[in-house]
């Protein structure tokens, strides 16, 4: 079954980067996950400086600054609570801290908190084989005998050793079969092999012992006493939670649950999951490979090998960073290009907050000076970057009136008017609006961009993103600032904040730049039009995109790990090629459908060929 698995999700990824196929890659049918726009959360925590928690403001500033000055590091929110009390918050333009953010595997820590509250109750026992929990109807007609032998510890310690991973959710629609069909790659419990679908079956798990999903167990045990209210949770196309992605929550929710386990369980004095189970979750139950950077696994929480911090973590740099000596709570979202801990945002954090600084227990004197820097750091949180600083206004009355909140309007650029209404129709493509790295992960693929249109309305700008078979995507942009929009793709709901800007390039070539921002997810989009050009050109870029690609790959392909069929394929297959392509895909030049262009991608296509016989090989 693994076999034939990979070789679904191998033909997927060759079909959609190599070939340029769009809407009609789908290897099951089209499940939407992201249906909701959850509401923004309130603020629970009061705001305290930090001198007056004994931490020095100089000291966060440090931090901040480290993070604008990285460029592998792209914060899109931080929070940092102390003692009750958050002493620090800093916000990106145009995102929003109080939105529900996508937190990636960062969930896994919850969904291991379901099966603690679970052990608590008595329902559930870890060494217990998982699938004796299932009826045999979700089970396949006959189970290895490892398969047998794993137990729910090993699937919260990623132990399981189960070959159907995260790939297999874009060509199974029954997970659970799929899961317990598998094969076991090692002895269950004696290596670590990290995989999203354990902490799938963990919530498979809730759902079969409680008759109840994820959200629905949780609310009165652990969401309703926490005061989380506006959170949403994708689903598998079963209806079960996914557990181990997939959820959407704001960070001063996210600060809420690294205070309860640096409380041990106990939240507003009440206990919500007991200390024991923390303990262990916590602590390291599995030491991981070196390639999962300084931490080990808990029950689906990591766990630093030196210091004592721990850690609920998500790709792209969505983290929940406790650390008990401190007393202090991270939480924080971010676009970087990180799948595990190897992260200089979190080695930032461990230098200025861990194990290495010992914070006095005790208030420090007032530092005007020094939190005056630290507010305006706060404030105008890496508006070096530049989008930002093309989009800042000048005067000083311009200022003065936006602080005193009252309209101020701008006429719109010259060019818009020479634009206004007309049409830059697109060359066949599979490029789309949505970034490819949040299609590949939601399965939500389109047919490809087939025109651009811009459109003027008094001193508003809109672009019609024309999709084709009637997916018109009409948004609005700001020159002055980010103009916030929804956007509907496939029945998944996502907010935008969207700039525009008229420049020339290094070359003097006249283009209109558009910058779309998904405020919820670690993605963004930009588009730059060359609109004097014959034939017109549209590029695409999205952050973070094709550096993200050489480890995806590695880990979907298995690049030399496997034999027989699939060995065969992987050997046929020259990565760097493959990656060539694939980086096309996600910075794409999209040519206007001229008589030009035309002429210019048959060149094109006739070059591609010499090297696809010469290259590339075939599937």
């Amino acid at each position: 079954m693994d076999l034939f698995q990979q070789k679904r999700g191998l033909d997927l990824l060759y079909d959609l980067l190599i070939r340029g196929k769009g809407g009609d890659i789908l290897r099951i049918p089209y499940h939407p996950s992201k249906t909701a726009l959850p509401e923004p959360a309130e603020e629970y925590y009061p705001r305290a400086t930090p001198e007056s928690r004994g931490v020095e403001s100089s000291r966060l500033s440090r931090m901040l600054a480290a993070f604008e000055q990285d460029k592998h590091v792209n914060v899109h929110a931080i929070s940092v609570l102390c003692d009750g009390a958050v002493i620090c918050e800093a916000t990106a333009r145009p995102y929003d801290r109080s939105l529900p953010h996508v937190s990636y595997s960062l969930c896994k820590s919850i969904t291991g908190m379901a099966i603690g509250l679970l052990r608590d109750e008595g329902r559930i026992t870890l060494d217990e084989p998982a699938y004796r929990y299932f009826p045999q109807a979700d089970l396949p007609g006959r189970l290895g005998g490892r398969m047998r032998a794993v137990t729910v510890r090993h699937l919260l310690t990623m132990a399981s050793g189960v070959a159907f991973a995260e790939t297999g959710s874009a060509t199974d629609t029954d997970w659970v079969r799929a899961f317990f069909s598998s094969d076991v790659k090692f002895e269950p419990g004696s290596d670590f092999a990290y995989n999203s679908m354990n902490t799938y079956i963990l919530s498979a798990l809730v759902r079969v012992i409680t008759g109840e999903g994820l959200v629905e167990y949780l609310r009165p045990r652990l969401f309703d006493p926490l005061h989380i209210r506006h959170i949403f949770w994708e689903t598998c196309p079963r209806g079960i939670e996914k557990g181990g992605w997939g959820l959407y929550i704001a960070q001063e929710d996210m600060l809420k649950l690294g205070q309860l386990c640096l409380d041990e369980g106990v939240f507003e004095g009440k206990r919500l999951i007991s200390r024991e189970w923390l303990a262990e979750a916590c602590t390291t139950q599995r030491t991981t490979p070196e390639s999962c950077g300084i931490y080990d696994y808990g029950y689906q929480i990591w766990h630093a090998r030196e210091g004592g911090s721990y850690l609920f973590n998500g790709m792209l740099g969505q983290n929940v960073w406790v650390c008990p000596q401190n007393r202090m709570v991270v939480a924080v979202n971010a676009g970087n290009v990180e799948f595990f801990q190897k992260s200089s945002m979190l080695a930032i954090i461990e230098q200025t907050l861990g194990c290495g600084y010992r914070r006095p227990y005790e208030i420090l004197p007032p530092d005007k000076r020094a939190l005056r820097a630290l507010h305006l750091r706060e404030e105008h949180f890496y508006e070096t970057r530049t989008w930002v600083k093309l989009l800042k206004e000048p005067g000083l009355l311009t200022r003065l009136m936006r602080r005193l909140r009252r309209e101020v309007p701008h006429p719109l650029p010259a060019a818009c008017a020479a634009l206004a209404g007309k049409r830059f129709p697109l060359l066949a493509n599979n490029s789309g609006i949505l970034p490819l790295f949040v299609r590949l992960q939601q399965n939500n693929h389109t047919k490809g961009l087939r025109a651009i249109c811009p459109e003027k309305m008094g001193e508003r700008f809109f672009v019609t993103f024309d999709e084709g078979e009637g997916a018109l995507y009409r948004i609005e942009f700001g020159f002055y600032d980010y103009r916030p929009s929804l956007l509907e793709i496939g029945g998944e709901r996502y907010r935008l904040c969207c700039a525009a800007r008229f420049t020339v390039d290094e070359d003097g070539r006249a283009l209109l730049m558009l910058h779309v921002v998904f405020p919820e997810l670690a993605h963004e989009r930009r588009f730059k039009l060359y609109y004097e050009e014959d034939p017109a050109t549209l590029t695409l870029r999205e952050v973070p995109g094709k550096e993200l690609l050489t480890g995806f790959l590695r880990m979907s392909i298995g690049e030399g790990r496997s034999r027989g069929l699939m060995g065969f394929i992987q050997s046929r297959l020259n990565m760097e090629y493959f990656l060539m392509k694939a980086y096309e895909k996600f910075e794409p030049v999209l040519l206007s459908d001229t008589p030009a262009a035309h002429e210019q991608e048959d060149e094109q296509a006739l070059l591609e060929a010499a090297v696809d016989a010469e290259e590339g090989g075939s599937l």
